[in-house]
This record gives C-alpha cells, sequence and structure tokens, in this order.
C-alpha cells in the first residue's frame, strides 16, 4: 500500500520531511486511524478518529464544487470543457493563489482533511472509471483498423519520446537534487500518458461523440490507453527490481492473475445471470446495482492490499461485464 502511487500527498510530503515532529505525529494519527477504523463504524460514534467533522468535509466540497460550477458557468460561452473549469478552480484553491494564505490553507485544507478528501478521490475515480469503460465499444477499433492503430500507438509513442528527452536536458542543464531529477523524469512521463475516460468525457463535453473526429479519437484511445496501463506497470516493475524486492513483483504479478480470473469466471458469470433475470426494456434491480456497487469496492479494497492500483481492478471488472443494456 505504501508503494501505491495514489497514496495521498500528505504521507508523501511527510516521507520527504520524515525528522519534522508534526509528520511523525501524523503519520501516527494515520496508523491509529486504520487500526480503530472498524471499531469506529460500527461503534455508533459520531466523531471520527482524526477529529474531522462532516461539516467540515461538506464546507470543503461546497467551496470545491462552487470554484468549480461558477467558473464552468462563465467558461462555457467560451466553448471550454468542464475539466477547465475544474483545473481553474484546482488552481485558485491550491497553493498558488488562496492556499498561500496560511490561515485559508489551514482551515479549509489541513492535512489531516486531505486525507478524507483523498479517500472521497479514490472512491470517485473507481466508480468513474468502472462507468466509462462500461461504455466502451470495442467493434469501434475493429471498423477503423490500420487508421486508429496509427493514430493510438503514435499519440502514445511520440509524446512520451518528446517528453523523455526534454527531462534528460533538463537534468543536464538544471542543477537539482536527485529527488528532483527522478520528479523531472516521472512529470515527462506522466504528461505523455493518454487515458480513454479524459479522451471520452472532453468529446462528450464538446458534443463530438458521435462527430467524424469522436469516431476516430475514440477508437485511438481504446488504444493507447492499454499501451499507457501497460508501460505503468512496467515502471512500477523496474522501480520495485531497482529497490530490490522482486518477490514483490512476483506476488503483485501472481495477485493480479488471480484478480482476473475472479472477474472472468465468477463475476462475469454472475453479470449473465442477473441479465437473464432482468425481463427486456427493464432497468436492473436495486438489490443488483447495489450487488455490483458492492463488488467494485470489493475488488478495489483487494487490490489496494495486494499493492495493485484499484483503477486496474475497475479496467479489469469494466472490460469483463457484458455491453449493452441493461448493464451499459
Amino acid at each position: 500500500m505504501v508503494n501505491d502511487e495514489k497514496l495521498n500527498i500528505q504521507l508523501k510530503i511527510c516521507t520527504l520531511l520524515s525528522e519534522e515532529p508534526e509528520c511523525q505525529q501524523l503519520r501516527l494519527e494515520f496508523s491509529h486511524h486504520f487500526r480503530s477504523f472498524f471499531s469506529f463504524t460500527f461503534s455508533g460514534n459520531t466523531t471520527p478518529s482524526f477529529g474531522i467533522t462532516k461539516d467540515g468535509q461538506s464546507r470543503r466540497l461546497s467551496l470545491v464544487t462552487f470554484f468549480s460550477r461558477t467558473l464552468h458557468f462563465f467558461l462555457t460561452p467560451l466553448g471550454q470543457p468542464k475539466y477547465v473549469s475544474d483545473f481553474l478552480g484546482g488552481i485558485i484553491l491550491g497553493p498558488s493563489v488562496l492556499g498561500r494564505n496560511e490561515t485559508f490553507s489551514e482551515a479549509m485544507f489541513s492535512l489531516k482533511g486531505l486525507m478524507v478528501l483523498d479517500v472521497y478521490e479514490m472512491i470517485g475515480i473507481i466508480i468513474y472509471t468502472f462507468l466509462i469503460v462500461l461504455r466502451i465499444d470495442l467493434t469501434m477499433v475493429r471498423r477503423r483498423g490500420e487508421l486508429a492503430l496509427a493514430i493510438g500507438l503514435g499519440s502514445f509513442l511520440f509524446p512520451l519520446l518528446i517528453n523523455g528527452i526534454m527531462a534528460k536536458l533538463l537534468k543536464r542543464s538544471t542543477k537539482m537534487d536527485n529527488k528532483l531529477q527522478d520528479s523531472v523524469v516521472l512529470l515527462g512521463t506522466l504528461a505523455s500518458m493518454i487515458n480513454y475516460d479524459a479522451s471520452s468525457s472532453i468529446l462528450r463535453d464538446l458534443k463530438l461523440v458521435n462527430s467524424q473526429i469522436g469516431l476516430v479519437i475514440l477508437p485511438s484511445a481504446m488504444i493507447s490507453s492499454p499501451c499507457t496501463w501497460i508501460y505503468d506497470l512496467m515502471l512500477r516493475n523496474l522501480s520495485d527490481a531497482q529497490e530490490g524486492v522482486t518477490h514483490v513483483i512476483i506476488a503483485t504479478s501472481l495477485c493480479r492473475v488471480l484478480l482476473i480470473l475472479v472477474i472472468i469466471f465468477a463475476i462475469r458469470p454472475m453479470m449473465f445471470w442477473m441479465i437473464r433475470q432482468t425481463p427486456e426494456d427493464k432497468t436492473l434491480k436495486e438489490s443488483y446495482v447495489c450487488a455490483i456497487a458492492v463488488m467494485i469496492l470489493g475488488i478495489s479494497i483487494y487490490s489496494e492490499v495486494t499493492e495493485i492500483h484499484p483503477t486496474f481492478s475497475s479496467i479489469v471488472f469494466g472490460l469483463a461485464v457484458p455491453g449493452g443494456p441493461p448493464l451499459a
């Protein structure tokens, strides 16, 4: 779990500043939070172990929503997709603008509060990824054939090559410590990655999904996204190999195989059974929807425990679910 790239940013900061007393205390509270999670959940206690109230989280979420929706209202006439307003809202609330005020930053986005927001973020990413992958139509790739393959591979390899070269040049021309040098290469790699969910979201905001552009971009994104996932997996394994923890690579790979087998031979047949039990032109029963939600969160917890990125399980689950109504 510690090696997971989605571990909250607060613990990453405290890893770099391990000698700071505040960070040591924060890690102790974080560990205590997990040890007391189930006792807190089932004891009926209304005060979280972090001392974070529901009202505090509501204020944070309300503030984020307010800035995002307000910016989206003014940017929509300019033809800007929603992610632009979300991006700008994050900059305004971040350390570049309002976050420069220590009083505001501590009151609204303290380290403890951000940990809870990180949990919300991960749950949202898991469910959103599942819903996006559920809508993937693999026949689009076959219809576009070589064109989709060429654009998909090119959109992955070309940015990766350019960003990698620029990162290397920056490392040689600028003095920086070793950790910052590694971060520059990582940022260059991340900037070259293209995700299907981001592409489909932008096309949907611009109402171009069924246009000629959309019919070319979506199949290409279906090819570039798996390349991104495979490359990310290779980087993880390479990092573990450099640290001399080959057993972690083997164990994680076996856990991935086990997860895929469970989804294909246990969960997928269950999905077909739900379809057979649902009359035509009817939606799924509420109990079936709840069962699917529990399965998504269950395999995500399994992924987190076995040091597999939770979105990997959402992707595999989404691809294994039969396409079309009533599920898709």
